[in-house]
């Protein structure tokens, strides 16, 4: 969320500032099971999420997006999480329909799948 970063799509994936972005999923997700958001939130919170405003540039500039991403449910951007006026937690993430790209958001008191995944920095 802080200052500039470069977003390619080279042959083997999308890169943010060098770093491959890996989609990621929770061994809970895998096998068509499906894990609360909280669960997840508490698994993921110490790795390098995405800021939603990668997902933002990338609905922009939609050429950027990996074909492969198209085969997933929903890719969320945990960079941030944010509180309705009820109290519900959530997390924004961005979908394709099959014609177009959307955005999106689920509660983290709702399940995720096994295609939903996390868009995080891969070490280098």
């Amino acid at each position: 969320g802080e200052g500039w970063v470069e977003v390619q799509k080279r042959p083997h994936g999308l890169f943010v500032d060098g770093y491959k972005v890996v989609l990621y999923q929770s061994e809970s997700q895998k096998g068509n099971n499906a894990v609360l958001g909280t669960e997840l939130r508490e698994e993921i919170m110490l790795m390098p999420v995405l800021h939603p405003n990668i997902m933002e540039a990338l609905l922009r500039n939609i050429h950027l997006i990996p074909d492969e991403y198209k085969k997933r449910e929903k890719i969320f951007c945990w960079g941030i999480i944010y509180d309705e006026l009820r109290n519900h937690l959530f997390v924004r993430c961005f979908e394709w329909d099959g014609g177009r790209w959307n955005i999106g958001s689920r509660w983290l008191d709702n399940t995720f799948s096994e295609n939903c995944c996390a868009m995080v920095l891969a070490e280098n």
